[in-house]
């Protein structure tokens, strides 16, 4: 959360001419509700299942640059799923780094929106110690703290070429 998977995706998307497709808009498109009702709905895990079921369908397209939640690719084996059909790429922030991005967007995210600061660096704390392994599963990993667009279509050309 808040290392700029979809705007860095779309950007990616765009520099190689590809489709762009965010998961989570994907599945409240599909489902016609929110992710956070979806949540309220059916828990996390009855939301995992709808993800890693959504995420099947997607994968079954050729040629697109697909963002996913933070916690997709942590659940029945996406990260493995994701990266038997394409390029993963995980954009690595120190906590303090996301903790910052986070803290001018909180409104934006229900989640986090009423987090204390303390709170928040707790979320992202744990979060990342739970996820850190699958996200290191990854094909790329990319220092968010010095990416840009450039450094990150550089790194997918590069791994498409040496492939």
């Amino acid at each position: 959360m808040g290392a700029g998977k979809t705007t860095y995706g779309r950007k990616l998307a765009s520099a190689l001419d590809l489709e762009f497709i965010d998961l989570d808009n994907h599945i409240e498109k599909k489902h016609k509700a929110s992710i956070p009702f979806m949540f309220d709905l059916v828990g996390e895990s009855g939301f995992r299942l709808i993800e890693h079921r959504t995420l099947i369908d997607v994968l079954n397209g050729d040629n697109f640059v697909l963002s996913t939640g933070g916690g997709s690719v942590c659940y029945y084996d996406n990260m493995k799923l994701i990266s038997e059909q394409g390029i993963t790429v995980y954009l690595k922030f120190p906590p303090s780094f996301l903790i910052k991005r986070l803290k001018n967007a909180k409104r934006k995210r229900p989640l986090i929106n009423n987090f204390s600061d303390i709170e928040l660096t707790n979320f992202v704390d744990l979060k990342l110690k739970e996820r850190e392994e699958t996200y290191n599963q990854a094909k790329i990993i990319i220092d968010g703290t010095t990416m840009n667009t450039k450094i990150i279509t550089e790194a997918v050309l590069d791994y498409s070429n040496n492939q």
